[in-house]
């Protein structure tokens, strides 16, 4: 080649069906983000293997960061809840009605960042439901999202360790 390659980042994703998305493609499978897209499945078939394909470009529409709530880091969260009270310290709120806020907006926090949580970005009929409801409501109870990796050109190596705002694209 000719060429100096370096295998920056690596993010390996199990499921049923994986599937990914380029975006910005200059030519077939290379973009200037991508994402891949795992599905645990009894049945695998063609519609299913689009929806990965979907959900792959939400991923990269919408740059999650953990595949679920429950993986957003403690650390992370305290630092968020730190940033909301200091937003709302000054407010001559209660104590208990602050509380309530600063929940409030931490979940929403989690429900942002978090892929299984997020509404679509992509399909039009499933933009009120987060996309783990949906896809069981199409596809059965028994599918689930089981991994997702997020690349972008020109990222810093760093972030695939969590290193760079605490980031952790690959689930």
């Amino acid at each position: 080649v000719g060429e100096r390659i370096a295998l920056r980042r690596l993010a390996i994703v199990q499921g049923s069906v994986v599937a990914g998305y380029a975006h910005n493609a200059p030519v077939p499978a290379m973009g200037l983000s991508a994402a891949l897209v795992a599905i645990s499945s009894p049945t695998v078939s063609d519609d299913l293997v689009a929806a990965a394909k979907r959900i792959a470009m939400h991923v990269v529409a919408a740059q999650p960061r953990f595949l679920q709530p429950d993986l957003v880091p403690q650390d992370l969260l305290n630092r968020e809840r730190a940033i909301i009270h200091d937003q709302f310290v000054d407010s001559g709120k209660p104590e208990h009605i602050l509380n309530k806020i600063i929940s409030s907006k931490l979940n929403n926090f989690v429900s942002e960042h978090s892929l299984s949580s997020q509404v679509s970005l992509v399909d039009e009929e499933d933009s009120k439901i987060p996309i783990s409801t949906a896809l069981q409501k199409a596809h059965g109870k028994d599918t689930q999202l089981s991994g997702f990796a997020f690349f972008k050109v020109g990222e810093d190596s760093s972030a695939a360790d969590g290193e760079k705002d605490e980031d952790s694209s690959a689930a």
